[in-house]
């Protein structure tokens, strides 16, 4: 199982549930939103909105590559990688906002 915990959004806590083994990735500089395990095992997809936003892929030392990188006022979230890894499904919601000025009215 892997989470990220509310308290410290540049960790990820992986917990083996078999083993209950348990170990802390750090990736400095981050703002980790949501984590999915890539179909390898050894690598997780996690959303960044620290500055830029992005798609991480991230191994169990805390390197990474930026698979993604999407515009502000996005939000992306619940990564469901394909089976054998060529594809990457996720949820994009995309916030705007509009005004006017009547004049007269």
């Amino acid at each position: 199982m892997a989470a990220i915990p509310h308290a410290q959004a540049d960790q990820i806590q992986i917990i083996g549930l078999t083993t209950n083994d348990a170990r802390t990735v750090t990736i400095a500089q981050t703002r980790l939103q949501s984590v999915a395990w890539a179909p390898d095992g050894e690598h997780l997809y996690v959303t960044d909105f620290a500055g830029a936003r992005r798609i991480l892929l991230v191994d169990f030392n805390g390197k990474f590559l930026t698979v993604f990188t999407y515009p502000d006022y996005t939000w992306v979230h619940f990564l469901r990688p394909s089976p054998d890894g060529r594809y990457l499904a996720l949820t994009q919601r995309t916030f705007s906002s509009n005004f006017a000025m009547l004049e007269n009215y």
